[in-house]
């Protein structure tokens, strides 16, 4: 395999997969979870509340409710928690937001959605080792998971660990189709040379692909990118 990925390809082509809106709403069971926790119908509202906020973008409203929460529980409410520290990371606070992920973790350390944040943070910082490692714990819990394997895809490829990047992007297709994984990996077997390899693949993402991304008609767009590599 040809090692001339470098990092400006990367960088302008290659990024995590997940978007702090959609681990939100993919953590309602979890806050369902907290608000049968307590019988205060006060307490529901509130944190409820909170999610609206959050998710309508009403971040400087929801920070205040939060804090007043956090100093009444002694800083002992994972959802307030996890919700600061998306928040602190959305505004560039991506080390504070960190520690915050790390004390949610402390208070629930099997919790799939708040490690795979870890992770999220640990890329952004660049430590692309670290976020491999708790990926690969996220795993052992939650067994197959597509989202895992494909953002330790893109930390590999960040280390120039091509072939453990494309062992993951597979490992994710066989758990789902997805679009992006295809493109990724795609991407990632041109740049390294596996023409014959980055054909077959295509042909595989237009008969399983749920939407129109890949068609007959891009199939010339994508040989003329092999043809210009």
């Amino acid at each position: 395999m040809s090692d001339h990925l470098n990092n400006s390809s990367i960088n302008s082509d290659f990024n995590l997969d997940i978007s702090d809106e959609e681990d939100i709403i993919i953590n309602k069971p979890s806050l369902k979870i907290s608000t049968n926790k307590y019988h205060s119908e006060t307490w529901k509202n509130q944190i409820w509340h909170l999610y609206h906020l959050y998710v309508t973008k009403q971040h400087q409203e929801c920070m205040e409710i939060i804090d007043e929460i956090l100093v009444a529980t002694n800083n002992h409410s994972k959802y307030p928690l996890y919700l600061k520290a998306l928040i602190l990371r959305q505004n560039g606070e991506i080390e504070e937001s960190l520690e915050i992920l790390r004390m949610v973790e402390r208070l629930d350390p099997t919790n799939i959605v708040n490690i795979k944040q870890i992770g999220r943070s640990l890329f952004l910082l660049g430590k692309h080792r670290a976020a491999i490692e708790i990926y690969d714990d996220a795993l052992k819990l939650a067994g197959k998971d597509w989202e895992i394997y494909h953002n330790r895809g893109i930390c590999y490829m960040y280390l120039k660990d091509y072939r453990k990047a494309i062992e993951s992007f597979y490992k994710a297709l066989e758990i789902n189709n997805n679009d992006s994984t295809y493109t990724h990996l795609g991407k990632l077997l041109v740049i390294c040379g596996e023409y014959e390899e980055a054909i077959a693949l295509y042909e595989q993402a237009i008969t399983n692909s749920h939407s129109n991304r890949f068609s007959n008609s891009n199939k010339t767009f994508f040989l003329l990118d092999i043809e210009e590599s």
